[in-house]
């Protein structure tokens, strides 16, 4: 026989006698999500057992041993080892993806504002998939999601898939990057006086070089929405700052893809009214500087991914802070080097620094992670 024959051949069609089956019933049976998790569950089990190469192995000697040529006691142990790895190999446990997408400068292009992914998933659980919080289609007997057009916004789009078990709950994660480069983008003034709103479908923007936000202004940034920043740029706000991401639709600010300059992060600077930063990546930030800064402001963080990391990614003084869910990730430096993640000196009135529930990747920096001077509430 074939150790590659298909798991669900009683649903196709066969010539027997002449006449062609039509097992439409049986299909429906085999195929049926419910029954196709007991299906894998129990193939699983008996290549985890009884055909295991222990346990499958001493049988046939047991049973064969001195009866039959040693050459077809290998060829029936050599077989039952094939269809065993091609049947695990139909029963995947970890969330994948596959994509045509070609690769420049080490990330997925895609010329068109849509892409076609697809992939696995664990196959004894997952009831659901979604790219970005919109559902895939999940074929529980293949085992594969596919999502035909997932849609981009020009510039970089973190897309997230998830996949879910029966009653919802998550049970793996994996999250890529496709760049979908226009050529456009939209330059943003350098001085805002006026509320003005980035949205992610008319970007993405560009800051060239210093940027203020104005103390009766406010600058506000969608979900999903691409900010660029040149060599040396700078976001100052005096006014008020707020980037609205959500965990399937990150904004993300960094420097355009191909580039090796870094930015100078974002400053806030006697900035009173509330500031909050919701599910966003800040990336490739200078050494000598701050990836957020705050002086006498008031400031929230919540799931912000700090990545690439040179130098500090937080640097607050006589501010109101509340960081909670963040991560930090430290880009490899010089071993030795005394940079620490969050540096911080005095409060803001009565006002409290809060850090909550936040993720501190490994770090061979010789330098304690946060260093704070001064006196009030931490």
């Amino acid at each position: 026989g074939d150790p590659k024959a298909g798991l669900f051949r009683a649903a196709k069609p066969a010539n027997v006698s002449g006449h062609l089956t039509q097992p439409a019933q049986v299909a429906r049976f085999l195929k049926h999500p419910a029954f196709v998790q007991r299906y894998f569950a129990e193939l699983q089990r008996q290549a985890d057992t009884v055909f295991s190469e222990d346990q499958f192995s001493a049988f046939v000697e047991h049973v064969l041993g001195g009866l039959a040529d040693e050459s077809e006691i290998q060829r029936l142990k050599s077989f039952a080892a094939a269809r065993r790895e091609f049947i695990l190999s139909e029963i995947p446990e970890a969330l994948t993806l596959s994509t045509a997408l070609p690769v420049k400068l080490g990330l997925r292009i895609s010329e068109t504002p849509w892409v076609a992914l697809e992939g696995r998933a664990n196959a004894l659980a997952t009831s659901s998939v979604t790219v970005n919080g919109i559902p895939a289609v999940w074929s529980a007997w293949k085992a594969r999601w596919t999502a035909d057009a997932v849609a981009l916004q020009p510039g970089l789009n973190h897309l997230s898939v998830r996949a879910f078990d029966a009653s919802h709950a998550e049970l793996d994660h994996l999250e890529f990057t496709v760049w979908h480069e226009t050529g456009a983008h939209q330059s943003v003034n350098a001085n805002i006086t006026t509320d003005t709103v980035l949205s992610a479908a008319d970007g993405p923007w560009f800051f060239p070089g210093k940027t203020i936000v104005q103390k009766k202004a406010a600058l506000s940034i969608e979900a999903g929405t691409m900010v660029y920043f040149g060599e040396g740029a700078q976001l100052e706000v005096r006014g008020r700052l707020t980037i609205s991401g959500d965990p399937d639709r990150q904004a993300t600010l960094t420097t355009p893809p191909g580039t090796s300059h870094r930015w100078n992060g974002i400053r806030w600077i006697d900035s009173t009214q509330p500031n909050r930063l919701a599910h966003v990546n800040i990336s490739s930030v200078a050494s000598d500087t701050a990836a957020v800064q705050a002086e006498s402001s008031r400031l929230e963080l919540s799931n912000v991914a700090f990545r690439d990391l040179l130098g500090t990614a937080i640097e607050f003084s006589n501010s109101a802070l509340v960081t909670s869910d963040c991560s930090f990730e430290a880009a490899s430096i010089e071993a030795g080097t005394a940079v620490p993640i969050v540096t911080g000196s005095g409060l803001a009135g009565d006002d409290h620094v809060v850090f909550r529930g936040n993720h501190f990747h490994a770090t061979d920096r010789a330098a304690p992670v946060f260093v704070f001077a001064g006196q009030g509430q931490l």
